[in-house]
């Protein structure tokens, strides 16, 4: 915990998490058990009044947890219902469809009301009306759950293999889309307007929403669009992802939105990026109803990027970094997230990833040459598993 940072707060309670089980919630945002939870907030109205007491959704896990001891101890704050909307990729989907906002062609599998598998694929060809397709869990996060399928027979096998094994599953079967994805983050203030944050692109370039004007043109007003149509509540954060089909215009196509902060890669950048830390725009939107989220003036005039490495399958061998003689001018930091000798699987979602590098340079120029070098150059020491 950084020095001082005790003095923020009156009380901070501590709590040892358990991770049992935590990736199956990537396909499936069911509720969470937190007896610990639930029986502090017992105790804690007796003490707090109801209305002064916020619990704020800052991971998208214990959302569903969350609204629900809303309403058990009456709570303010956004109800399920009100959430959904956000949260459920086919109900984004069908109100994107009848609202005229540009989106991927789509088809919504419930594999509990599938009677004839070959229909099923005629009715999925006729509305997406070509390979290759994605397919992902309606209450999905980090990509879990999610499959590209690239002609009829893997689809055909997809729905039998789901049948037999998620016959309760419900899954957004979309058109494969080619451009290039962006996360547009902003900030719902008290007052009921919002403030632009940033848009992020690859998983390493980002900028303010009025540095982009040439690169997303218009993306103010297609976020606008989203927030008037699907009304999420204030005060929070929200993010608006979907693809660009073309590079330097507004033809976008919207994929899906996030109510919560953008996640361990966007999050880390946020500051860098906007001026504007996610966790500091969550608590102060909340806390204080005259905050606006400007951008700190005085954050350090330094470019910051992080590579991210997925699992490959194999053997971590060692912690291998850069040789010296890499023609490189940043400052190079790595962030380990297993030890040698660990088996990695095949990748399946977004909790697979084995470590992070993050660059520095007082010139964004060479932040960015050093990242592109990178990429084509280096890659952690795997050891691949016989036949692979």
């Amino acid at each position: 915990m950084p020095k001082d940072f005790e003095k923020n707060f009156d009380e901070i309670f501590w709590y040892q998490a358990d991770y049992t089980g935590f990736e199956d919630l990537y396909s499936d945002l069911k509720e969470i058990s937190l007896p610990e939870l639930d029986s502090f907030l017992s105790l804690a109205i007796t003490l707090i009044p109801t209305q002064k007491i916020r619990l704020i959704e800052s991971e998208e896990h214990i959302m569903t947890t969350i609204c629900i001891l809303r309403k058990k101890y009456s709570i303010p704050g956004p109800s399920y219902e009100d959430l959904e909307p956000l949260r459920n990729k086919a109900l984004i989907k069908q109100i994107a469809e009848k609202e005229g906002i540009p989106s991927a062609k789509f088809a919504i599998v419930n594999f509990e009301q599938v009677q004839d598998l070959e229909q099923e694929i005629e009715k999925i060809k006729t509305r997406i009306g070509k390979f290759p397709m994605f397919c992902k869990p309606v209450h999905g996060v980090g990509c879990g759950g999610s499959e590209k399928i690239e002609h009829e027979n893997e689809l055909r096998k997809w729905i039998h293999d789901m049948i037999s094994t998620s016959k309760n599953a419900v899954y957004l079967v979309e058109e494969y889309v080619y451009g290039l994805e962006f996360n547009s983050a902003v900030c719902l203030l008290q007052d009921g307007t919002w403030r632009p944050l940033q848009i992020t692109y690859f998983p390493e370039k980002g900028d303010r929403f009025e540095d982009c004007t040439e690169s997303f043109p218009n993306m103010d007003k297609f976020v606008e669009k989203i927030i008037q149509i699907y009304k999420p509540p204030h005060p929070h954060l929200f993010t608006v992802q979907g693809f660009q089909l073309q590079r330097n215009t507004d033809n976008y196509y919207l994929t899906e939105m996030s109510y919560r902060p953008q996640g361990q890669r966007g999050t880390m950048l946020s500051y860098m990026y906007s001026g504007v830390g996610q966790e500091t725009a969550l608590l102060s939107c909340h806390l204080d109803p005259n905050y606006t989220a400007d951008p700190d003036p005085n954050r350090p005039k330094i470019y910051e990027r992080h590579m991210w490495f997925p699992y490959k399958e194999g053997i971590l061998r060692s912690h291998r970094e850069l040789d010296k003689s890499a023609p490189i001018s940043s400052e190079l930091k790595f962030h380990w997230l297993a030890e040698p000798g660990t088996k990695l699987c095949k990748p399946q979602s977004y909790a697979h990833f084995l470590m992070c590098i993050k660059i520095c340079h007082e010139e964004k120029n060479k932040v960015l040459d050093d990242l592109k070098w990178i990429e084509e150059n280096w890659r952690p020491d795997i050891i691949p598993l016989v036949g692979n």
